[in-house]
């Protein structure tokens, strides 16, 4: 199910599909107000109940040209992936420069000792 809320008019949510094809990774959002900005929450539907919502997308205004907006969770595992690189090698750099600073050690420790 998901939901849609405009955040100019601070509408309440409201169903926007109930049903969505369980293997789709995007959904097209149609009859959007262009340039107005809309949120977004979903959640799991079966035979069970409903799950709990998502967290509330960030804000994002309607494209002028097409009045429609994409949801897919491509965009948030890519993001998610970008971050985990950065980190991956913020920590490389770390220890690269952890490295020189022990070969540097190990310098300074021999050059004291040949002068004694």
């Amino acid at each position: 199910m998901i939901r849609i809320c405009d955040s100019v008019t601070h509408s309440p949510w409201k169903v926007y599909l109930s049903e969505v094809d369980p293997v789709l990774t995007e959904v097209s959002v149609g009859g959007l107000t262009p340039a107005r900005t809309y949120q977004f929450r979903l959640c799991a539907v079966n035979q069970v109940g409903r799950g709990q919502y998502s967290a509330e997308t960030q804000r994002t205004r309607c494209d002028r040209r097409h009045h429609h907006h994409h949801l897919h969770e491509e965009e948030e595992d890519e993001e998610e992936e970008e971050e985990e690189e950065e980190e991956e090698e913020e920590e490389e750099e770390e220890e690269e420069e952890e490295e020189k600073r022990q070969i540097m050690y190990q310098c300074l420790e021999f050059e004291a000792s040949s002068e004694v």
